[in-house]
């Protein structure tokens, strides 16, 4: 967690990569503090540092690996996700997904693939 609260980008970025490891790995751990993990992952995609973006995103689409629908139930006390994106804007995520989709790393563009598909599934609720 401390890393996720630096200043510098470099230790966030390493930090959000050991958060993908606990998600698809030892997500019984990163269940507790996901919430707080959420609040970081979009403040680094707002970042104008398109490593620590593409980071975040990659980040983000992890924890739906490992928790899956449950993340979107509105029963789930750590229904998360859902809102912090549209605190960062449905607009502005999908305009960055639409960047990752041609980035050269196979993992920036599968996580961007799995965030498109979060996304709709959002709007055609709301809709």
């Amino acid at each position: 967690m401390e890393g996720l609260e630096s200043k510098d980008w470099l230790k966030i970025c390493d930090s959000l990569n050991d958060v993908r490891q606990l998600a698809l790995f030892h997500s019984e751990l990163l269940l507790p503090i996901l919430e707080m993990v959420n609040m970081v992952l979009v403040k680094a995609m707002k970042n104008p540092s398109s490593v620590l973006c593409k980071t975040a995103i990659m980040a983000a689409s992890d924890p739906f690996k490992s928790f899956g629908d449950k993340l979107l139930e509105a029963s789930t006390p750590n229904d998360v996700e859902t809102g912090e994106m549209r605190e960062y804007g449905l607009v502005s995520l999908v305009q960055t997904l639409a960047k990752l989709l041609k980035d050269r790393l196979l993992k920036a563009r599968e996580a961007a693939r799995g965030m498109v598909l979060l996304v709709y599934k959002l709007v055609m609720e709301d809709g």
